[in-house]
């Protein structure tokens, strides 16, 4: 990503906000699809976090990163739809080779397929601060850049990280027991 500065100078407001939002399309579709699992809703959510993009946009601090406001401003946005939705998030991780996690060893796809849906279903079972948190640790968001999202301490966000990494396991585990595998 180009520095902050660059974006600032000599460039309107519009111009300005028109290449940030360019530039960090891809980030704003992946938050859109965490939430939800619908092509419509999706792009409604997408459009509604562009919105809230630009109605704060004054409020972006031009020495901060702008990924870790755009983060704070996607993420808050995306639960306050939820909120008026009354859905829960789908948490449609990996659509796409962009989102696969990396993988020394070639799994069977069908195999593979199964664990990502065990695992959206555990994540579904969190409370939403430990959703946003795994999302931004899923995003390969550094620790310092969720607490500012999140307005939790680095350290507080790095054990509440290997708390819900824990609580994951234990009930993946929990669950591929129940099911004899």
């Amino acid at each position: 990503m180009k520095a902050n500065k660059n974006y600032m100078r000599d460039k309107s407001k519009e111009s300005n906000f028109t290449e940030l939002v360019r530039d960090n399309h891809d980030i704003i579709r992946r938050i859109a699809g965490y939430y939800s699992d619908d092509s419509h809703e999706q792009e409604d959510l997408y459009q509604e976090i562009i919105s809230q993009l630009w109605q704060s946009f004054d409020n972006f601090k031009e020495n901060a990163a702008f990924s870790t406001w755009l983060y704070r401003v996607a993420t808050n946005t995306a639960i306050s739809h939820l909120r008026k939705s009354k859905t829960q998030p789908k948490w449609n991780f990996w659509q796409g080779n962009k989102d696969e996690p990396a993988s020394s060893m070639e799994k069977d796809p069908l195999v593979e397929a199964e664990e990502k849906q065990i695992l959206r279903n555990q994540i579904k079972q969190l409370d939403q601060m430990d959703q946003t948190l795994i999302l931004l640790y899923l995003e390969e968001v550094e620790y310092q850049t969720i607490a500012e999202i999140t307005g939790l301490s680095k350290s507080n966000v790095g054990v509440r990280l290997h708390r819900i990494r824990e609580q994951l396991k234990n009930m993946i585990q929990k669950n591929l027991g129940r099911h004899g595998s």
